[in-house]
């Protein structure tokens, strides 16, 4: 991947260059850092009234099924919430099962995110054995999101019964996403504000399997 304006992609529209670098630590820990180029991930031509921007820049990750009934986080809610939807949603500890594939909405789409994360921990149903993710210490919090259901499935769904539990986490990590607009119902309506911009993004995550003891009505201590 690199290149000025995703040479890499050889003048295609919609490519995406992608440099990423792991390091796998004795503890278990593994830290990757990621360069994406989305200089040429939009069309050249959008339709009238659309922003150039990406909907989000940042990773996802498929966790089995025993993964993942409970989500645990340091960071915005307990609401789901985005960056032009979040003034009442507090930073703090929080914690919600997550829920089914389709989400609470009647037309299937992206829910579940929850904003300015510091650590995210998802534990595995039948042992002390969960997942811990979290933004470097070089990057800015992220927006985090996990439901059953993957993001292409929800956009191609109609309805709530159409969208199937798949019996796996999607557990998705967000550098940058854009905002959900809403000033009204008939109109792209984002500010710029809350737009990303197509060009190079740099970031990095980490993860680590660890155990988890959990007190009763409590949250869990790694």
């Amino acid at each position: 991947a690199g290149g000025e304006g995703g040479a890499q992609c050889g003048g295609v529209e919609a490519c995406v260059g992608v440099e990423v670098a792991y390091t796998v630590h004795a503890s278990g820990l593994v830290d990757s850092s990621w360069r994406l180029d989305t200089r040429g991930a939009l069309p050249a031509q959008l339709p009238p009234g659309l922003h150039r921007s990406l909907p989000r820049v940042g990773v996802a990750a498929v966790l089995r099924g025993e993964f993942g009934s409970t989500l645990w986080w340091y960071g915005r809610g307990p609401h789901e919430c985005y960056p032009d939807r979040q003034s009442g949603a507090l930073v703090g500890l929080h914690t919600c099962v997550v829920g089914g594939a389709g989400g609470e909405y009647v037309f299937p789409q992206e829910h579940g995110g929850r904003t300015g994360v510091r650590c995210g921990v998802v534990r595995a149903a039948a042992s002390s054995a969960a997942l811990a993710v979290f933004p470097s210490a070089a990057s800015p919090p992220m927006t985090l999101t996990a439901r059953r259901a993957a993001t292409g499935a929800l956009h191609a769904a109609r309805h709530p019964h159409e969208v199937v539990d798949e019996g796996r986490l999607h557990l998705v990590m967000d550098h940058a996403h854009m905002g959900v607009g809403g000033d009204d119902s008939w109109s792209p309506s984002v500010h710029e504000q809350y737009l990303v911009q197509p060009g190079v993004h740099e970031f990095s995550l980490a993860m680590v399997l660890c155990n988890v003891v959990q007190a009763e009505g409590s949250l869990p201590s790694i």
